[in-house]
């Protein structure tokens, strides 16, 4: 049996996870990425020997799978569906698994680090420093503002504690609202999604790429926005369009955004890399040892249920 492994964490990171699938007894191929694979640069990686996937964010559809005509199953190494063809592979009978909340904590912690470099321009005052200057770049408090959160799901809800504790005022927006017992517990309020936008000092993403979600940040949604709000993306590139984004930015109606994540990644000749209140990160959010090892482990669980038709420990598709 053979399995190849494409998530970049995965591989980069020794632990248990990956003695845990090399005790298998497989043949395991690590692919050597630095971006996600299209469908079709990982099309010429597989062959009819590969039974198994476990996968980062690359994409499959069914040029891949007709290059893999006895795959069985895909593990995602992660909780994103976004990149798959849900419907070539169960026309194929692939199963689908996930790791849902495996990342939650460190994305969370990485949303708060985000909204706090924003809130006192950390990396614009790092910059200065190292370049010989000594400015300084008035910044803001982050007790008694109002953080907004898109997608109370398990992220939205570590947001949403950790915000709390730093003294925050909490509103989110959700299809799905939280039973009234848990928005008590959490400390948070449910509110629309046009007085999301206009309450929030900071916003945050936490909502799946959907196609009803797909470039919902656009420009009537942008400028719906506080002026002077902040926007965080640790969700998926997609939600928020780029260039209405780089437009906001450079008319002053937000005062900055930071994000974790681009439509394209790595973003190339992206505008808004040239802006210094823009801060990004290339996609660190679930890149933590705990993290890592939590979903590496979780998505090797799935990845052998799966194979041995066993019911899935974690989440299947």
């Amino acid at each position: 049996m053979k399995v190849v492994v494409t998530a970049r964490a995965f591989r980069e990171v020794d632990g248990p996870h990956k003695e845990f699938l090399e005790s298998q007894g497989w043949e395991v191929v690590y692919l050597e990425t630095r971006h996600p694979l299209t469908s079709e640069e990982l099309a010429h990686h597989l062959d009819e020997k590969v039974m198994g996937l476990l996968l980062g964010t690359d994409r499959v559809d069914a040029r891949a799978l007709e290059r893999a005509p006895n795959l069985k199953a895909i593990s995602r190494f992660g909780v994103g569906l976004d990149n798959l063809d849900l419907e070539a592979l169960r026309a194929r009978g692939v199963r689908v698994t996930y790791t849902p909340g495996s990342s939650a904590a460190s994305v969370a912690e990485l949303t708060l680090g985000l909204i706090l470099s924003l809130a006192r321009w950390i990396p614009w005052h790092v910059t200065q420093v190292r370049q010989g200057g000594w400015s300084r770049r008035i910044g803001l408090e982050l007790q008694g503002k109002v953080l907004g959160i898109l997608g109370m799901g398990t992220i939205g809800r570590e947001v949403a504690l950790r915000a709390r504790a730093l003294g925050m005022r909490v509103v989110y927006h959700d299809p799905r609202p939280l039973p009234p017992e848990e928005e008590v517990r959490l400390g948070v309020q449910g509110v629309s999604w046009a007085e999301l936008l206009a309450s929030a000092d900071f916003l945050s993403l936490h909502a799946p790429l959907t196609p009803e979600t797909r470039g919902l940040l656009g420009r009537d949604a942008l400028a719906q926005m506080k002026r002077g709000a902040f926007l965080v993306n640790s969700a998926r590139g997609e939600l928020v369009d780029e260039q209405a984004l780089y437009e906001a930015l450079v008319a002053g109606h937000l005062a900055g955004a930071a994000t974790d994540v681009f439509s394209k990644e790595p973003p190339d000749a992206s505008p808004l890399l040239s802006l210094e209140n823009f801060i990004l990160t290339p996609h660190i959010g679930a890149y933590t040892r705990e993290a890592v090892i939590r979903t590496g482990v979780m998505a090797v669980e799935n990845l052998i249920a799966a194979l041995m038709d066993r019911p899935i420990p974690y989440g299947e598709a």
